[in-house]
């Protein structure tokens, strides 16, 4: 178990929970209003499920990249990358959510705020480099993304 994990884990201060409840308005609620209410919506009138979806991703990505410019101090292209397809997978899987659910919103706001907090959780317990945490989550992201692009190739609209 050592070789997974070779540095040392520290628990989460309450800064990440104060952290997490601060951004729910500005991240989860207006995001969700903006992506899936509102653009999502409107691009499925046009384009199927799947490639509204990877829409809503790219631009999703784009928007956070000066966030994370600003926040992630380990920053490298490769990783941005990385960082981005993993949104794009993200972004399907809430347009999955956001779809089986009925469109219902406060469904998407919860997992969106979910993934806000254990991303927060994750950055704050496991430290950069002792674990390869980034490229993971994108990798099992993509899994999970590929699964639903399958589900909704295969069903009608």
């Amino acid at each position: 178990m050592l070789g997974f994990f070779p540095a040392r884990l520290s628990l989460p201060g309450i800064l990440v929970f104060v952290n997490s409840l601060v951004a729910l308005p500005f991240g989860p609620v207006w995001e969700e209003i903006a992506w899936r209410a509102f653009a999502l919506r409107k691009l499925q009138c046009r384009y199927s499920r799947l490639v509204s979806a990877l829409i809503i991703g790219a631009y999703w990505a784009v928007w956070h990249i000066p966030l994370w410019l600003l926040t992630l101090n380990y920053l490298t292209i490769r990783l941005l990358l990385i960082i981005c397809i993993n949104l794009v997978c993200w972004s399907v899987i809430f347009a999955f959510l956001y779809d089986r659910s009925g469109q219902s919103l406060p469904v998407t706001i919860l997992l969106h705020a979910t993934y806000l907090t254990v991303q927060n959780l994750a950055a704050a317990t496991v430290s950069y480099g002792s674990i390869h945490i980034i490229p993971i989550a994108a990798t099992l992201s993509a899994c999970l993304a590929i699964v639903i692009a399958n589900e909704w190739t295969s069903s009608p609209a």
